[in-house]
């Protein structure tokens, strides 16, 4: 394998993921619905991308089963209780998240919405966490991760990643340094996730983290990612004007959409 200084087409991978990056969710303000029927809150308003964003309904039947949707392709979680959800979306704009419920006064079905303003920026550029105790936990053993490419420009590409299961105090996946590069391309090994106990929120969200990857030249690479002792393999065709991927896995370690343009000047 050859060292890093070596390699002309692929200039640094890293995990965007440092100490200084985390996010507070709280599901007790913002209220967005102020009728008689069941009450939505947002633990915010506007986020950036990549930023979990927590949703809740109160005052719906007892035991209702909450029903959450979006109008666009965002990835949601919804709480065991499904009386909240985590949202994670990928892409500027403004986009409406909804709640389907039991209507408390005639039993019939209901629903109720509320808009959340994405904006362009990615996460890593949220305020600087001062917590003076990290925790390192290790993945879940049925843990899986998505990949989103969210921007492909002259500085490089970056992904968007998080976790399916959900980890307590703002958690940030950290691939604790298992990077390998090769003439052909790149594997990154995803192992564990960062914590905050001294100043995240206790409340579970998806670990959040971004790889990014500049000095790439029109050319076909090597794609890998390991998790859990097993590595999935693809390949990404890099030209001008767009990055196209070939991933053929549905489970473990999914990345979608599979074409990403390359962003305007």
């Amino acid at each position: 394998m050859k060292s890093i200084k070596t390699l002309k087409n692929i200039k640094s991978l890293l995990f965007l993921i440092p100490t200084l990056s985390f996010f507070i969710l709280s599901c007790s303000k913002n209220p967005v619905s102020t009728s008689d029927k069941p009450i939505l809150l947002f633990s915010k308003s506007t986020v950036k991308i990549g930023e979990p964003m927590c949703a809740s309904l109160t005052g719906q039947v007892n035991n209702t089963n909450v029903a959450w949707s979006s109008n666009t392709d965002a990835y949601i979680r919804p709480t065991s209780n499904t009386d909240s959800a985590i949202y994670i979306f990928t892409s500027p704009g403004t986009y409406t998240v909804k709640a389907n419920f039991q209507s408390h006064i005639n039993g019939s079905n209901d629903s109720t919405d509320g808009n959340i303003i994405v904006t362009d920026s990615i996460i890593s550029d949220t305020v600087l966490g001062t917590c003076n105790v990290i925790g390192v936990k290790n993945l879940s053993a049925d843990d899986q991760i998505n990949l989103v490419p969210v921007d492909y420009s002259d500085t490089g590409l970056v992904f968007l990643a998080h976790s399916t299961n959900l980890y307590n105090y703002s958690p940030l996946l950290s691939n604790a340094g298992e990077i390998h590069i090769t003439e052909s391309g790149f594997e990154a090994d995803i192992s564990s996730v960062l914590i905050y106990p001294c100043s995240g929120s206790a409340i579970p969200a998806p670990a959040v983290g971004l790889v990014s990857l500049t000095g790439l030249t029109n050319r076909t690479y090597t794609l890998s990612f390991k998790l859990n002792n097993i590595t999935y393999s693809g390949t990404m065709s890099v030209s001008d004007s767009n990055i196209t991927f070939s991933w053929p896995y549905s489970s473990g370690v999914t990345l979608s959409p599979l074409i990403i343009q390359r962003r305007a000047h």
